[in-house]
């Protein structure tokens, strides 16, 4: 009688453990489900917010295009060289790791002074 008691006890025991886990794994799916969400419309939010100012930055590029091939020379007139200022990095800055264009920066200033 003491092992069959032990064995129901048990069998008990047993039940309410897997009661308790089973609603444990529920509250679980449930927390990462609503967190899942979350971190979808945080995500959507930001591709949102990315877009709309790579819009505006994409607008800005092409105002300061579009205004620089204005000031380029037309056919048969003489070259604008006051735009290469514009196009080219003409401050002589070296950095590391970069091509050294120190001599096509003096032969664009010559032709700017001619």
């Amino acid at each position: 009688p003491a092992v069959q008691q032990w064995r129901v006890e048990f069998a008990g025991k047993i039940e309410e453990r897997k009661k308790h886990e089973s609603a444990t794994r529920a509250a679980n799916k449930q927390s990462s489900a609503a967190a899942l969400t979350r971190m979808n419309q945080k995500f959507v939010e930001k591709c949102a917010k990315n877009k709309a100012e790579n819009d505006v930055e994409d607008k800005k590029v092409k105002q300061k295009r579009d205004a620089t091939e204005a000031k380029l020379s037309k056919k048969g007139q003489p070259p604008n060289w006051n735009v290469v200022e514009e196009l080219c990095d003409l401050s002589g800055n070296y950095v590391e790791g970069q091509r050294d264009t120190s001599r096509m920066r003096g032969v664009l200033l010559k032709l700017k002074t001619f």
